[in-house]
């Protein structure tokens, strides 16, 4: 599984993020943030593909990083 090491959402990422996407893609459908601890899909195919994969992939029990949020959610 490829692996991408870059903290996404640091001042300089979020203001240029261009380069961050670019290397993501070209790593491959499936990408795993270290920074975060979550896979990433950052290519548009494999994206619909899983968004419309709701048996598969459930969003039931929230989308945050934290119970917190996805509490707050319900």
């Amino acid at each position: 599984m490829p692996h991408y090491e870059a903290d996404l959402f640091t001042d300089d990422a979020l203001r240029s993020p261009y380069e961050h996407y670019g290397a993501l893609r070209a790593l491959g459908p499936v990408v795993w943030l270290d920074a975060h601890d979550v896979y990433a899909t950052p290519r548009y195919a494999e994206t619909r593909e899983a968004l419309g994969a709701d048996q598969i992939f459930s969003s039931g029990r929230g989308v945050g990083r934290n119970d917190f949020i996805n509490e707050a959610g319900r």
